[in-house]
């Protein structure tokens, strides 16, 4: 069950991405690359390779850039979704090197 929790962002990410689509019609490609890059850090996570949470690492270091962009936003989403993100990918690195040094 606890491997289940690499692919989190990668899931929270892919939905957030489908209902953008669908109720927006707009995306950016961008998006998918994310995804992808999630979707791959978790797979590594769940394989015990610690430098999987890297994947993860530049979607979120991606969105931190993009809050100090000013685009005119009302709401600046970026800051939080980049720092949990960041600290999530980091925490399960963490977490399968800490397991990995104990075997």
């Amino acid at each position: 069950m606890k491997k289940v929790l690499f692919y989190l962002p990668a899931v929270i990410y892919t939905i957030a991405v489908i209902a953008l689509n669908i109720i927006l019609k707009t995306f950016s490609p961008l998006w998918y690359a994310w995804v992808v890059l999630l979707w791959l850090g978790g797979f590594l996570l769940n394989k015990g390779k610690v430098w999987g949470c890297l994947f993860g690492l530049l979607p979120a270091i991606h969105l931190l850039y993009m809050s100090t962009q000013s685009t005119g936003q009302v709401i600046n989403i970026e800051m939080p979704l980049g720092i949990i993100t960041a600290l999530y990918v980091i925490a399960c690195g963490f977490w399968v090197w800490k397991k990995g040094s104990n075997n």
